[in-house]
């Protein structure tokens, strides 16, 4: 798809979604899995003022539920392999009003708030929203490590920032293809489409990320950037080496959390460069960015903030001391408007200017910082935060189950 059919479909996409009521402001729920109309529909909900939420595909009835009944949406949209965990969670949220329409599904048999969203054979077009920044744009979902999950208010300006700091990590040319294996549902698969789409770059998408899959893919498509999380590395390394291991385009492999014992082991098997950040979705994708390669550390401080480590007083500890990773935005916008209807959530983490993480790490004294874990209740699957605080109520659910989780 090019850009200008890119553009074509998001407008003619947009008429539809205006058709059946979708207007600005409007909270619309995005469960789909990575394809281009997935694409084309969160940006059109763009194109419109709606404001995206998108919900994790690996969520069965319980956890849909609870980011359903948080973000009460006035509408949701999911491809028709969700619907029956969907139609479950459906039957226990507790506010009323929801629409579900299923993509392109006009041979099933729905009825209301069931619906079909057709995609197909559209020809209507109708103009954008005018572009502002600091619209709301999206609430993306926290791992909850301090309770449940909170939904993060993003802005138009708090998406372009990512983008723009991805690309600085990522060293974007113009002749680059960015190959997007990570779920669409993760913040870090739209910042990859927002970063494409400000550098006018190709992306080669694929439904999901593939240990055994993943490099004859990449092959295929010619991409030459890579975007990992560091869940990734590991799998990637753990494939039995191949003679053409190394016969690859990418050039550059950029994200976060890649292993410290993996990180040259990897450039010299696969014979890329790795190039390695930290962001939260409260102050940005990338608040630190390593461009120098010291192996170990997420680097130092984009030109957008200031960063130190602060100890349980508040106070700045010195180098080497372990403490909370805080930042300050230079620019007034840049960091989340807030926690969704959580002011109080919202005081603890957005304080004095800053944005207090609630991540472990120190500084060393050419002032890299260096991640060294959460301070709360938190764990990790397939590169994403989970809570025990969203495990333990289902499991606890069981009649026969008496049952605390902790994550670690």
């Amino acid at each position: 798809m090019t850009f200008s059919e890119l553009k074509q479909r998001v407008s003619s996409v947009s008429a539809a979604l205006r058709e059946i009521g979708a207007k600005r402001g409007d909270r619309v729920a995005l469960m789909m899995s990575n394809h281009s109309d997935h694409v084309v529909i969160y940006l059109a909900l763009a194109w419109v003022g709606a404001i995206s939420i998108e919900v994790s595909t690996h969520l069965k009835r319980g956890g849909i539920q609870l980011r359903l009944d948080d973000a009460e949406p006035q509408l949701l949209i999911i491809d028709p392999e969700f619907l029956s965990e969907v139609r479950a969670a459906h039957e226990e949220i507790r506010f009323v009003g929801l629409r579900i329409l299923v993509r392109n599904a006009v041979d099933l048999n729905l009825n209301p708030p069931f619906g079909s969203l057709s995609l197909k054979h559209l020809s209507a077009t109708c103009d954008p929203i005018p572009a502002l920044l600091d619209r709301v744009h999206t609430i993306a979902y926290t791992s909850g490590s301090t309770g449940r999950p909170k939904g993060v208010v993003q802005t138009e300006r708090f998406c372009q920032i990512g983008g723009r700091a991805a690309a600085i990590l990522a060293g974007v040319r113009d002749d680059d293809v960015v190959f997007l294996c990570e779920s669409l549902h993760h913040g870090a698969g739209w910042l990859t489409v927002v970063m494409a789409l400000q550098h006018g770059v190709c992306i080669a998408l694929v439904e999901r990320f593939s240990g055994s899959k993943l490099w004859d893919q990449i092959r295929e498509s010619g991409a030459t950037l890579l975007h990992y999380l560091g869940g990734a590395i590991d799998i990637l390394s753990r494939q039995p080496p191949r003679p053409d291991d190394r016969d690859n385009p990418i050039r550059v492999a950029w994200g976060a959390a890649v292993p410290k014992d993996s990180w040259r082991t990897f450039e010299q098997r696969f014979g890329v460069t790795i190039r390695e950040g930290y962001g939260l979705s409260e102050a940005q994708t990338f608040t630190h960015l390593n461009l120098e390669g010291r192996v170990g550390s997420i680097g130092k401080p984009a030109e957008e903030f200031d960063s130190w480590i602060a100890g349980e007083d508040g106070k700045k500890l010195p180098n080497g001391e372990i403490g909370e990773i805080v930042v300050r935005p230079k620019l007034p916008g840049i960091v989340m408007a807030g926690y969704f209807r959580d002011p109080k959530k919202t005081a603890e983490v957005l304080r004095n200017g800053c944005v207090y993480t609630c991540d472990l790490g120190y500084q060393d004294e050419d002032g890299f910082f260096y991640y060294v874990g959460r301070k709360q209740d938190c764990s990790r699957r397939r590169g994403e935060g989970g809570s025990a605080w969203e495990v333990e109520p289902v499991i606890s659910s069981h009649p026969d189950v008496d049952v605390g989780v902790r994550g670690s």
